[in-house]
This record gives C-alpha cells, sequence and structure tokens, in this order.
C-alpha cells in the first residue's frame, strides 16, 4: 500500500513534495481540495484521526488544503466547524 506522501503526490500530479528552506519556511508543493484529503483517508482505514493523520502529512510536506493551512482544517474539525460524517 501507497504511504500517505505517495498518496498526496498523486493526487497533486507532483514528483516531489516541498522541503525545508534555508532560514526556516516551506514553499507550497500544492493545494489539495478536502474530497481528496477524505478520500486519501479512506484508503488508509477511514475515520476522523485518518483525517486528521493526512491533514499532519500535509503540514509535514507543506501541502494546502482548499487554500489553507492545514493545521486551521484540524481546530476546526476539533472545533465541529467541519463535519466529517
Amino acid at each position: 500500500m501507497p504511504t500517505v506522501p505517495e498518496l498526496i503526490k498523486q493526487k497533486l500530479k507532483v514528483e516531489t513534495l516541498s522541503k525545508p528552506q534555508e532560514g526556516g519556511g516551506r514553499t507550497v508543493a500544492g493545494d489539495l481540495k478536502m474530497f481528496d484529503v477524505i478520500e486519501i483517508a479512506k484508503q488508509r482505514g477511514g475515520g476522523a484521526a485518518q483525517v486528521k493523520m493526512v491533514l499532519g502529512t500535509c503540514v509535514s510536506c507543506g501541502v494546502t488544503v482548499e487554500g489553507r493551512d492545514p493545521k486551521d482544517v484540524i481546530r476546526d474539525i476539533d472545533a465541529g466547524v467541519i463535519k466529517l460524517s
């Protein structure tokens, strides 16, 4: 089974994801739709915990979700602003 970063690369149609830059920060490797995040999570077993795990990987790989920082999306899920079911 492909890893989450591999699945993200497939969705973004890129060969590499973002790497840290000198002086801190990252470049944005791409932007996923929430639908894509949920689809990747389903491939890994589904559920809210898997969605948050995919979002955490997006943070690590420099990928935004619908133009937003994935950390903000996780906060919205925890606050009930975004419903996953």
